[in-house]
């Protein structure tokens, strides 16, 4: 039936966003990149505004790895667009921080917090302490990229609590390195 063809190939996009997770994770850029690409495609010939969220939040997130800081931020835009239109507040609040950290890396600062900064509000209002944490880092890293290093040390701090609270070890990893 078609709605089992579409229910397969929505499951199609998800598991190529997945691997292009796990494979930027283990820096196999190339795989990753077609796989983002593959659920893309996808994800856009289904009409699913999520999944097309998801699928340009991981490219975008790949690329900015790999320093194509223009080609993410176009990537991230496009997952909040897409996001809004489906209603998905959680990837909004994803793509958001990604767009935080391209105004970061790109010396944007202000634009950057505010970008953390909704991010962190809304991820706080879905319950979601991770992404939350992840948003206090990026803006630790701006405020210390600023030179005002007590409102770094004072949001790091928080990030801190919050991933001991969730015994998130990387997260404690990065916040902590992120301390000095």
């Amino acid at each position: 039936s078609l709605s089992s063809v579409s229910g397969d190939a929505a499951a199609a996009a998800a598991l190529r966003c997945g691997l292009a997770r796990a494979r930027m994770d283990a820096d196999e850029w190339e795989g990753a990149h077609a796989d983002a690409e593959a659920a893309l495609s996808c994800a856009s010939e289904l009409g699913d505004r999520s999944l097309v969220g998801d699928a340009l939040l991981r490219r975008g997130e790949l690329l900015r790895l790999r320093s194509s800081l223009a080609r993410a931020e176009d990537d991230f835009s496009g997952a909040r667009e897409a996001f809004g239109q489906a209603d998905e507040w959680a990837g909004d609040a994803r793509a958001a921080s990604g767009l935080g950290s391209i105004a970061w890396q790109s010396g944007r600062y202000e634009e950057a917090i505010a970008l953390f900064e909704e991010a962190r509000v809304a991820f706080d209002g879905l319950g979601n302490r991770a992404g939350e944490a992840r948003c206090l880092g990026g803006l630790g890293i701006v405020h210390t990229e600023r030179g005002d290093h007590k409102e770094a040390l004072a949001t790091l701090e928080i990030a801190e609590e919050i991933c001991r609270e969730l015994n998130d070890r990387v997260g404690l990893a990065r916040t902590l390195g992120n301390k000095g």
